[in-house]
């Protein structure tokens, strides 16, 4: 661990749910690579609150260039975005995703999301919450 902005240290809680009693049993490995940033590397931005809708990933209408994300490209979640992955299955493989707003995934569906990184910047990402696991 990190210290953050305060001095203390950081904290990253990853919880595996061991339930696949509808699916095939099968062998996955998940690398988790921390780095500290030294220097200008979190710019502070100046955003609203998060907004109140939800903005569903599978929508074009959802992202600021009216198309959904292909794979290979950069992919940002604005700071005042509430963006719900909605895509049953796996993604395209992104290149880096930065999440400066919300991005949690749908409960309903099984997803999974291909990227080379995935950087919460001042955002949040969720799967699931302990009243509602996922899936």
């Amino acid at each position: 661990m990190f210290p953050n902005t305060e001095g203390t240290p950081g904290q990253l809680d990853f919880i595996v749910n061991g339930r696949m009693t509808n699916r095939v049993k099968e062998s996955r490995v998940l690398s988790f690579k921390a780095y500290r940033c030294i220097g200008p590397c979190i710019k502070d931005e100046v955003k609203g609150p998060v907004e109140a809708g939800v903005r569903l990933w599978s929508k074009a209408a959802s992202w600021a260039p009216g198309s959904i994300p292909k794979a290979g490209e950069d992919v940002t979640i604005e700071g005042e975005w509430n963006m719900e992955l909605d895509i049953a299955g796996e993604t395209p493989i992104f290149k880096n995703i930065v999440v400066k707003g919300s991005l949690r995934f749908s409960n309903n569906k099984a997803i999974t999301l291909n990227t080379h990184t995935l950087f919460i910047n001042g955002g949040k990402f969720g799967i699931g919450t302990k009243e509602k696991p996922y899936l």
